[in-house]
């Protein structure tokens, strides 16, 4: 059983929502206006804010951004109407767990708020971003070195996000050429589009490397953007 905000100007959608037949549906509160939208963020009433990017004509992105900055990790799904790209890679890069265009049917909308409470409570609190795991149908290349060096292995990508990523290093690794907090190259074949990120390694354990982004450029962004949203499932 789940709260959900709905911040919307209308109430039709909520009404919606409200008729549906759906037992993981506790409560459907509504923020018609930022001071409610305030209100039930501070005494944590919530599970999971639905939200569209604009609330009486006023723009919601800096006001999720702002909340991001301040270390809240409630769980965000934009719908909207608004396809802009900026938009959509904004909103990755606050770790929102979807963003999908009006209309969406009240059935498929509670399904997806499901998978992304799921997905949510799956992740580590301190994240800032929602990792995903590869699909065993994609079709990914990873390697990866120390900069200036000329030995270069193969790793297996564990899972991604617009932050930084996760892998299992080769075997015959033996950690000689990482260390922890030292920067390594890494190239990473996605979508059929080659990403080199620059990466600082945050943890090393057994075989598995943490690595976090170091200046991620904005082509980098716009594919891992698409790959994470495409698994999330953004229509």
């Amino acid at each position: 059983m789940y709260n959900i905000l709905l911040v919307d100007s209308s109430d039709e959608m909520l009404k919606k929502m409200i008729e549906l037949d759906s037992p993981a549906i506790q409560n459907v509160y509504l923020a018609g206006n930022i001071k409610d939208l305030e209100k039930y963020i501070k005494d944590g009433s919530v599970d999971i804010i639905v939200s569209d990017l604009y609330l009486n004509n006023v723009e919601l992105m800096p006001f999720f951004e702002r909340l991001r900055s301040s270390s809240h990790n409630l769980p965000i799904i934009i719908i909207t109407a608004d396809q802009s790209r900026d938009n959509v890679l904004k909103a990755a890069s606050i770790g929102t767990m979807g963003y999908y265009l009006k209309p969406i049917e009240e059935t498929t909308l509670v399904s997806k708020i499901q998978t992304a409470l799921d997905v949510y409570h799956d992740h580590h609190p301190s994240r800032n971003y929602v990792r995903i795991k590869p699909h065993v149908s994609d079709v990914i290349e990873l390697y990866y070195k120390v900069p200036d060096s000329q030995t270069r292995f193969e790793g297996k990508l564990i899972d991604i996000s617009l932050g930084g990523l996760a892998f299992i290093r080769q075997a015959n690794d033996f950690s000689a050429e990482i260390r922890k907090d030292g920067v390594i190259d890494i190239e990473l074949t996605i979508d059929n589009s080659l990403l080199k990120l620059k990466s600082l390694v945050v943890n090393i354990m057994d075989m598995r490397c943490n690595a976090q982004f170091v200046d991620l450029s904005r082509s980098c962004q716009e594919i891992l953007s698409t790959y994470i949203y495409k698994r999330i499932g953004v229509q």
